[in-house]
């Protein structure tokens, strides 16, 4: 869910890793399917064996080269012609920062620190392969049948949907086998950023991380994505489904294991859930439904709960996502004002700023954080009410959330090169319009497949659109006016109220997003929730209410482990008329996949 995190500005929103950056164009389209019964999910309907691309392949993926594609994510976008120079502007100090060896050197030398501090990985990253048992993987596109989440406007009608997902089997005996982990991928704003289509290693690092280690990896496309392109995806609104999908591929994938010999219908496993981001609500939820109304699910799957862990969820939307979404949130080092837990930036007075790292921090690092901020915000907020709307009521109640006619049509929209660029450098322009990447009615940037709508795209109509309307993150101020008092610990008109009415003054639409909320739970299998002490796309408050809520009387079952990502970095590009400035930021939502999935790799190895 985080847009600025990877940002290549030479072709600017080309970062949009709102959980994966890649666009594939589907070679075919299957879509709606309601020939099946109804009453009976995950049935297996085909597979293909694919490649890194997402595209055909009969090949194995050896072990080797899923850990370079996973290495690159410790610290992702840190080479610049073969390393990164940074650069204050104007040009006051160079120095040179190869990312990737400062976040794994802090890593190797605190990953047994207690959890309070620090609590990511047991052991060497470099040593990461020798340690994997399985020489090399192979990745299928399977496809089975989920419901599709309920038309509650047109008399509660339920589709039957045809859906794709990955399974990573590593290439080990059956009784190597150490279990099966059923993975929940984060947000993808693109119907093809997806575990079974991605050309991208976002997705990929389960294959690295679980599958590499001697488990079977699954991970479910969801309903609306992948090749099921006929619908809307039910984000985040809906978790209950999207949970569901996830555990009819279990299903599906036990009938495609048993067909190809990896596993014989007989064998027993171990079932681990993990998760992200958006998935991490939906790990919760499939849990919740393997402990109770979908008991049967395990059992005739000949599979035992062991552990469910959920990372950077949005598990408490009624509390902490939606009120976070229409607050002005400030990004100050203080707590008592940061009260949401988002990046600061980070500063060279900071408590945070290392030493060895050879730079000068620029000031426009606290800025552009809460530029990160606003962008996400204005990103999935539109996501996840474009499909409220869509499941609750018809499109005429489009205007009753939102409020801007150009926003909703997305015509207009701010060249947001230029606009960060104003804010390195005051002299550049503040606001440049220029016509919209996808100039659509709101609804379609989720429901059309073309090859137009990827990623970078979709990313780049919403967040700049929403700037334009509403003089978003500025409130209309000079560039300068703003990067001073965001310094200063004030506060950027951040809120999506600039473009969209409040739900919380709507009783009937707050109903249904409670109804969501994950964290009203008390697990009665063992839980660990993981997330990091700064997060500014999916706030740690819903992570701190989920830890106080699910613990309950079983408070032996559940462990909350918090990340200290103060310590751990990122690079950033940011163009000027007459240079690209490289700026190490803390690490964030959008890039932390990787590293937060060694996080759960290591409880669910350690977990008896």
């Amino acid at each position: 869910m985080d847009y600025i995190n990877k940002i290549n500005y030479k072709n600017l929103f080309m970062y949009l890793n709102i959980f994966g950056i890649s666009f594939v164009l589907f070679a075919c389209s299957i879509g709606t399917n309601r020939g099946i019964n109804a009453n009976s999910y995950g049935n297996l309907q085909s597979y293909t064996q694919i490649g890194l691309g997402g595209v055909e392949s009969g090949n194995s993926i050896t072990t080797t080269d899923l850990q370079n594609l996973a290495t690159a994510q410790v610290c992702p976008q840190i080479l610049l012609n073969g390393e990164v120079v940074i650069k204050q502007y104007p040009f006051l100090r160079a120095g040179q920062l190869v990312c990737d060896n400062v976040n794994k050197s802090y890593i190797n030398t605190n990953g047994t620190l207690p959890d309070s501090e620090f609590y990511a990985v047991r052991g060497n990253i470099d040593s990461f392969v020798t340690l994997g048992i399985a020489p090399s993987v192979n990745m299928y596109r399977i496809i089975y049948n989920t419901p599709g989440q309920t038309m509650y406007y047109s008399g509660g009608a339920v589709s039957n949907e045809t859906v794709s997902g990955l399974v990573v089997v590593p290439n080990i005996p059956e009784s190597s086998i150490k279990g099966i982990v059923l993975y929940y991928h984060p947000t993808a704003l693109s119907k093809s950023n997806v575990p079974s289509y991605t050309n991208q290693t976002d997705q990929i690092t389960l294959a690295s991380v679980y599958a590499a280690q001697g488990y079977i990896a699954i991970a479910p496309d969801y309903v609306g994505q992948g090749v099921d392109t006929g619908v809307m995806h039910p984000y985040v609104i809906y978790p209950q489904n999207n949970a569901l999908a996830g555990i009819n591929m279990l299903k599906a994938a036990r009938t495609f294991l048993n067909q190809t010999g990896v596993l014989s219908s007989t064998t027993s496993k171990n079932l681990y859930i993990t998760s992200y981001s958006e998935g991490g609500a939906y790990a919760l939820w499939a849990s919740r439904m393997l402990n109770g109304s979908n008991r049967i699910d395990l059992t005739d799957n000949n599979l035992t709960l062991k552990l469910t862990v959920g990372i950077s969820g949005a598990y408490d939307l009624s509390n902490a996502m939606i009120p976070f979404a229409y607050a002005n949130a400030n990004n100050s080092e203080n707590p008592s004002i940061n009260t949401y837990n988002v990046s600061p930036g980070m500063n060279e007075s900071s408590d945070y700023y290392i030493p060895p790292i050879d730079i000068t921090i620029p000031a426009p690092q606290p800025p552009i954080a809460n530029l990160t901020m606003a962008l996400n915000k204005s990103g999935l907020s539109s996501y996840a009410f474009a499909a409220f709307i869509n499941y609750n009521f018809t499109s005429a109640a489009y205007p009753v959330l939102f409020t801007n006619a150009n926003f909703l049509q997305m015509q207009t929209c701010l060249n947001i090169e230029s606009y960060v660029g104003s804010i390195i450098n005051p002299n550049i322009p503040w606001h440049t319009p220029m016509p919209c990447p996808l100039p659509v009615y709101l609804p379609n940037l989720f429901l059309n497949t073309g090859a137009a709508y990827n990623e970078a795209n979709i990313g780049l109509t919403i967040g700049s659109s929403a700037m334009y309307n509403a003089n978003f993150f500025t409130g209309g101020e000079t560039s300068g006016a703003t990067v001073a008092k965001i310094d200063n610990g004030g506060t950027s008109a951040n809120s999506i109220s600039q473009f969209a009415n409040p739900v919380l003054t709507d009783p009937s639409l707050m109903a249904i997003i409670e109804a969501a909320d994950t964290y009203k739970y008390y697990a009665p299998t063992p839980t660990k929730l993981i997330y990091m002490k700064y997060d500014s796309t999916v706030t740690n408050v819903n992570s701190i209410h989920a830890c106080a809520n699910i613990s309950g009387s079983f408070n032996s079952l559940t462990d909350c482990i918090e990340i200290d990502n103060t310590h751990l970095y990122q690079a950033q590009g940011v163009p000027t008329p007459d240079s690209r400035i490289q700026l190490a930021l803390l690490l964030e939502h959008g890039n932390a996949t990787y590293i937060l999935q060694l996080a759960a790799l290591t409880q669910i190895q350690n977990y008896p």
